[in-house]
């Protein structure tokens, strides 16, 4: 399969396939294959809708042709399409699996709410983040990028090789979108707060987003993040770069809210065992909370081409 292909989760549970309907639009942007993914096993019997007895062959006869018919949407848009069905009672490891062996440049998957608790737990998104080899677009809805504006949240303060080589990426990513879909791509760093406020001066550089009422640029220690140089790392004009002071989710979700972001890039570092669960990440802090989607990458994943 070439790289100009995308990868495509099917939910096999439900009518409702957004990511499809996102991954149509952008194959019609930028002029590329699609292939679809599903995952199924004996439990599926049961919304075959047949009153007898299905073995595995008859369950898989089904679900196929609803697959079949799922690609159709996207022929008739004259755009290529494989299908792929897998028989795995382990769905989350078998969509890694067959991302890894797909050659695809990116994974559109559907995006539902869970509660802090679930998220907790192996949930397909908390899954796919931690272990896909490919950027993860999440869908949260299959409305139009009519607007197509997109944030991208970097931390150029970051001093290990892992982060800086990841916003690298972030920015390569987010500038290859921004042609290929003609987006508007803006930039977002955040800056923490120090717990006790310093006596320096206001740095007019630093952005107070209006949700965090009662906080000044005193409150901000004096940095080398400037609009001036963030713009030049990211090869972006200076109104499109937003530095703000807070922590990473409130600032992300704060700029995406205030300039009406159709998608949010940002990158996630895999955190496994107790540490992972509890702790978790600015990625995965955001899916539910973010009313757009998200493109979700790591510091292994290639750019995507212009």
């Amino acid at each position: 399969m070439s790289k100009d292909s995308y990868f495509v989760v099917i939910d096999p549970t439900t009518e409702e396939q957004p990511a499809l309907e996102r991954a149509i639009q952008s194959a019609k942007m930028t002029d590329s294959k699609l292939h679809l993914f599903q995952c199924i096993d004996q439990s599926f019997e049961k919304i075959c809708g047949s009153a007898e007895d299905l073995d595995q062959a008859g369950v898989e006869k089904i679900f196929l042709e609803r697959l079949d018919q799922l690609a159709l949407k996207a022929k008739n848009e004259s755009i290529e399409v494989s299908c792929q069905q897998v028989w795995d009672k382990n769905w989350r490891d078998a969509i890694i699996s067959a991302t890894k062996k797909s050659g695809c440049l990116m994974v559109f998957k559907p995006s539902f709410s869970h509660t802090r608790a679930q998220r907790s737990e192996n949930t397909s998104d908390w899954t796919l983040l931690r272990n896909c080899s490919l950027p993860v677009m999440l869908i949260h809805n299959n409305t139009k990028w009519e607007k197509r504006i997109v944030l991208a949240a970097i931390n150029l303060a970051a001093e290990d090789k892992a982060h800086q080589k990841l916003n690298k990426n972030v920015i390569s990513i987010a500038n290859n979108l921004a042609r290929s879909f003609e987006s508007d791509v803006h930039f977002v760093n955040a800056i923490s707060v120090p717990d006790q406020k310093t006596s320096s001066s206001e740095d007019d550089d630093l952005m107070i987003p209006s949700c965090w009422s009662g906080m000044t640029n005193k409150s901000v220690p004096k940095t080398a993040l400037t609009s001036a140089f963030v713009a030049k790392e990211c090869d972006a004009d200076e109104d499109h770069v937003h530095l703000c002071v807070g922590s990473s989710v409130d600032a992300i979700l704060c700029e995406a809210k205030r300039l009406d972001a159709d998608l949010i890039v940002i990158g996630t570092v895999a955190r496994t065992g107790i540490k992972g669960r509890i702790i978790g990440n600015t990625a995965e802090k955001l899916l539910d909370d973010a009313q757009c989607d998200i493109l979700t990458i790591n510091s292994s994943n290639p750019s995507l081409p212009h």
